[in-house]
């Protein structure tokens, strides 16, 4: 009976060794996965899990990214434990950029564990005519979706559209940078100071000149301390003038401790065209910069141009006062009267005599003129008298011969005599 007993304890074993050896293990799917049901396929995959970033030129690839309006997007993606049958597909969040079409790399668009595609953001126009949110306008999310069998992986990235930069003013020029502080290297070289002049005609050369439109002004510097390596920098300050070009001798260009150059100044009519303050028009600041291993000094001269000059009308000469009054000459009938001889000394007294000329011929026109009125009003007082007269023969004959007395004025007398 105990070696039945022994018998029936050893098969029970053996029967259960042998099912734990045909049973299947079923492995639970991490957070986040669909969990499948128990299929040989899955089996052979395990676990997959997908992740996506982008960039806009081919690096710096991130879960957010940044890329101007109109320019391409790169995206790139990667799947754990992906084997034959695995399928990846990129989609667009819906919006008002669903429209857009992504472009897979096809010789990794199946059976990749590391998918890529593309796609083009729309035109700065088409984006600012877009309504909505800040999120909704300038924000666009992209998903790739990894599917093995039945296991589904998702990972997201964000494509920001990059706001349009409005540009900021140009600051004001800004004054010359003082000498950095002395230091063991500016101690080898010692200290530089450099001081320029200017004038029009290489004499009276003055940190400010004033010199005619159209000339050319003449530059001249100089420097203590320098030696190998000292350089000279002339500039003319921003503004209307900076396009002005300094031809420098090239003899003193370098290595040299009173380098000097010239430029020409603009002519009259450009001058005249310059809109902006007195000191913008007519005023030219040129600095020279000299410097020797990082020790820099500057001094500027200031180049006025000279304004015009409008002319001022001469007067004409006074007669000279005499104590005898001249002889008066004896009246006589001039209807013409001949102009006085024009003056020759200057412009100005010739044109007014000339005036005086003109004023006179018109003075004698309108002599004339009155003259022809004075005849015409006598010849309309004698022919109103004639009609006057035909006018009284005229009633003397309707009263003699009776007719339309009617309109005689005063009526006929009542007798006639023949």
């Amino acid at each position: 009976m105990q070696v039945k007993c022994g018998a029936m304890r050893r098969n029970l074993f053996l029967l259960i060794v042998v099912l734990a050896a045909t049973s299947t293990l079923t492995l639970a799917a991490p957070k986040g996965v669909a969990q499948s049901p128990e299929s040989p396929q899955n089996n052979a995959v395990g676990v997959v899990s997908a992740t996506v970033s982008a960039t806009s030129d081919h690096s710096s690839a991130s879960d957010e990214v940044t890329v101007g309006a109109g320019r391409r997007v790169f995206l790139s993606g990667s799947a754990d434990a992906v084997g034959e049958g695995a399928s990846y597909k990129w989609e667009i969040a819906d919006g008002p950029y669903d429209w857009l079409t992504i472009t897979e790399d096809a010789s990794r668009s199946d059976n990749s564990a590391t998918p890529q595609a593309s796609f083009l953001l729309p035109q700065q126009n088409y984006v600012d005519g877009v309504t909505g949110s800040d999120a909704q306008k300038y924000q666009i999310r992209v998903t790739l979706n990894v599917t093995v069998g039945t296991v589904v992986s998702s990972d997201t990235v964000t494509v920001n559209i990059a706001r349009p930069v409005t540009p900021q003013p140009t600051p004001p020029p800004q004054p010359p940078t003082q000498p950095p502080p002395e230091s063991p290297q500016n101690n080898a070289v010692g200290v530089v100071s450099a001081t320029v002049s200017a004038t029009s005609d290489h004499s009276s050369a003055s940190d400010e000149v004033t010199v005619g439109a159209g000339r050319r002004v003449f530059l001249s510097g100089s420097a203590d301390a320098v030696g190998e390596g000292a350089s000279y920098k002339w500039e003319i300050a921003d503004g209307p003038y900076d396009w002005l070009t300094i031809t420098e001798d090239a003899s003193r260009s370098d290595n040299s401790a009173t380098p000097q150059a010239s430029f020409l100044l603009p002519q009259q009519n450009y001058v005249d065209g310059v809109t902006g303050s007195d000191a913008q028009k007519y005023q030219i600041r040129v600095t020279l910069n000299v410097t020797v291993g990082t020790v820099v000094s500057s001094d500027t001269v200031t180049v006025n141009i000279a304004r015009p000059v409008t002319p001022q009308p001469t007067p004409p000469p006074q007669p000279t006062p005499s104590s005898t009054p001249p002889p008066q000459p004896a009246p006589s009938p001039a209807p013409n009267p001949q102009p006085a001889p024009l003056p020759t000394d200057d412009t100005h007294g010739r044109q007014i005599a000339e005036l005086e000329q003109q004023i006179s011929a018109q003075e004698t026109q309108i002599a004339t003129l009155e003259q022809l009125i004075a005849s015409q009003t006598s010849h309309i007082a004698t022919q109103a008298s004639l009609i006057a007269a035909q006018e009284a023969l005229l009633n003397a004959y309707r009263c003699l011969y009776n007719v339309d007395t009617q309109i005689v004025p005063g009526g006929c007398p009542s007798v006639i005599s023949s």
